[in-house]
């Protein structure tokens, strides 16, 4: 984690000095999401996997709903702040607080105190493929795991491209919206995200029977993607 928040630092504080000195390009750009994405791929499941061991089974529900209620919070008022900063001050001051703010993170980490028990596991190729090999097994021997990656592969697949491509264009060109009404839209999309995770936290953070909540969410996202449809199909087919 610790190691991962000071490679994006200085990624980041590259581009503010690329920026100062008008040396950027979308190349730049580009290569430099490519690895912020790698390296958080590895940032977010070390701070899934470590939570446990810094709070009782009994307090995780309501731990991770805190955490993705902060994450929310942050996503909702980032644009906002972004955007005013940006206009006010330009993008080479939003990359060096965007670093600062991975140098910050990584060292307010380096205070975290737990436990780590390290497991013995076997080197080489070898070891790698037996690892996964196992990752897998365990997937498919637990029906609602299995069941779970499934989901979320198919709305990944099928339904992010959605809302993340198709529905800019739907916006711009059939309902002719200016682009402030799409970040209404975003961030109305952050605040509902906001509040079902201290719903969550709230109604379900004592519990320890996952699969109630579970079905709860899962009926509450296929009537609110029919309603969507619903109200949508007819607009735009007009």
């Amino acid at each position: 984690m610790v190691a991962t928040d000071f490679v994006s630092a200085g990624v980041i504080l590259g581009l503010a000095f690329l920026s100062y000195y008008g040396a950027m390009s979308m190349t730049l750009l580009l290569g430099a999401q490519v690895i912020i994405s790698l390296l958080n791929g590895l940032f977010d499941p070390a701070t899934k996997g470590m939570l446990p061991r810094l709070v009782s089974q009994g307090q995780l529900t309501r731990a991770n709903s805190r955490v993705a209620s902060l994450r929310g919070l942050s996503m909702l008022l980032g644009p906002v702040i972004g955007a005013a900063l940006y206009a006010r001050f330009g993008i080479t001051i939003l990359f060096q607080i965007n670093g600062i703010s991975f140098l910050l993170s990584g060292i307010s980490e380096m205070l975290i105190r737990y436990t780590h028990v390290p497991r013995e596991l076997e080197k080489g190729i070898g070891g790698i493929a037996a690892e996964l090999s196992g990752g897998i097994g365990f997937i498919l021997a637990n029906n609602v795991i299995r069941r779970l990656c499934w989901f979320f592969l198919v709305v990944y697949a099928l339904v992010q491209p959605v809302f993340s491509v198709a529905l800019p264009l739907f916006y711009k060109s059939s309902l002719v919206y200016p682009d402030t009404h799409y970040g209404y839209l975003q961030s109305m999309m952050v605040l509902g995200m906001l509040l079902g995770s201290v719903v969550v936290g709230m109604v379900f953070g004592k519990g320890e029977d996952m699969k109630r909540p579970l079905k709860i969410g899962s009926l509450l996202l296929m009537v609110t993607m029919l309603f969507t449809a619903i109200r949508v199909c007819p607009l735009y087919m007009a």
